[in-house]
């Protein structure tokens, strides 16, 4: 396949992406064709930098090769500096990425780490925990006990007999700073966490966040040119121990359907190691808009979460539900933030479609064994 091009002249002629856009689906206003028109007639003043969400379903229906995402992150890394993005949580996401920006943040403390977890800090293997102890601390309400996913893949990786390191200097990856179009912060984050990790010798990084894993693994190469040591998602991991007989799971009665987080699915395409482990723990349903083509979870970033977003994750709720499965287990902690709120806090309680939101790393553990 030639490379994807970030020129969007040939986006004004076609308008294929539209309805596979989550966007533009509820954002009538908002299309990859009609943004490329704006900006060809009137530059970056003329476009609608936040209502993209970088999820790439475009690029997979697209003719003409055209990488529209990356477009709108460089359009966003031109904007001034008071054109931004509508703050959500009072911006304590943003000033949190700053702080760990300047390095202002400190060592990380692992005071969540479950009693009788084996972790080794002269481990050739690590696990990049991320920014889950800080999202844990704001997002209790609607998506409780995420650090159960960083204790629940160190209790997996000792069955496959690894004793992951942990580090303490590690620092976000850079995930929404870059496709934020905050290159100066993103620049700063992937310099630290790159000399830090060649500097610890580690020569394979696991990541319990695909947007790690694809910023990690993918990014930093492609902004930097430095390559990274080995980078995997844990759901890879765990297939590659459930295939090789390492991790031995009875299998259950339950019904399950997936949600394919955009980048581990559409940007790093890892499809079917998700599918592997939830198949181990119970029944497989997908979902109608799966795999390639799977719904976004609607708010990149934390951009825009507002009552269009909010029917859009709904909607995807509803869809889940339809399955008949019994519960909608994901490989993303951000999906699960993004799709409880909207469980949560969308209009009415009748309204609002229920099903079970869990993390396919914590289902298995518990199979296994885990009490946490």
């Amino acid at each position: 396949m030639s490379e994807r091009r970030s020129d969007i002249r040939s986006c004004v002629a076609c308008g294929h992406c539209t309805y596979v856009c989550p966007a533009s689906h509820y954002e009538r206003n908002f299309t990859a064709r009609g943004t490329a028109e704006s900006f060809l007639l009137h530059g970056r003043e003329g476009i609608d930098l936040w209502s993209c969400l970088t999820c790439h379903a475009c690029i997979e229906v697209c003719p003409e090769n055209v990488d529209f995402p990356r477009f709108m992150k460089q359009a966003r890394a031109s904007r001034e500096k008071d054109e931004i993005p509508v703050r959500t949580h009072a911006g304590i996401l943003e000033s949190m990425r700053n702080l760990q920006a300047t390095g202002k943040g400190g060592p990380r403390k692992y005071d969540w780490l479950s009693p009788g977890l084996e972790i080794a800090q002269d481990s050739p293997v690590a696990l990049f925990v991320g920014c889950l102890p800080m999202l844990d601390i704001i997002f209790k309400d609607v998506a409780p006990r995420l650090l159960d996913i960083p204790n629940a893949a160190i209790f997996l990786l000792n069955m496959m007999g690894i004793n992951p390191r942990l580090l303490p200097l590690e620092r976000c990856c850079g995930h929404d700073a870059y496709w934020l179009g905050e290159m100066n912060s993103f620049k700063l984050l992937a310099s630290h966490n790159s000399k830090m990790l060649r500097e610890e010798g580690v020569e394979e990084v696991i990541t319990v966040c695909p947007e790690c894993s694809h910023t990690l693994g993918t990014v930093y190469l492609d902004v930097l040119g430095e390559h990274m040591p080995r980078v995997r998602h844990i759901s890879q991991v765990l297939a590659e121990g459930l295939r090789e007989g390492k991790l031995m799971a009875p299998g259950g009665a339950e019904r399950i359907t997936y949600q394919d987080p955009c980048r581990l699915g559409r940007m790093s395409r890892v499809f079917d190691e998700p599918r592997i482990v939830i198949g181990s723990i119970g029944s497989l349903v997908d979902m109608p808009r799966s795999r390639e083509m799977a719904a976004c979870c609607g708010s990149t970033c934390f951009m825009q979460c507002d009552k269009v977003v909010k029917r859009w994750q709904v909607d995807r709720l509803t869809e889940a539900r339809n399955t008949g499965a019994d519960a909608l287990a994901t490989a993303c902690p951000k999906c699960l933030i993004h799709l409880g709120c909207a469980q949560k806090d969308f209009g009415t309680h009748k309204d609002r479609p229920k099903i079970r939101l869990e993390d396919e790393t914590v289902l298995l553990a518990r199979m296994l064994g885990w009490k946490g």
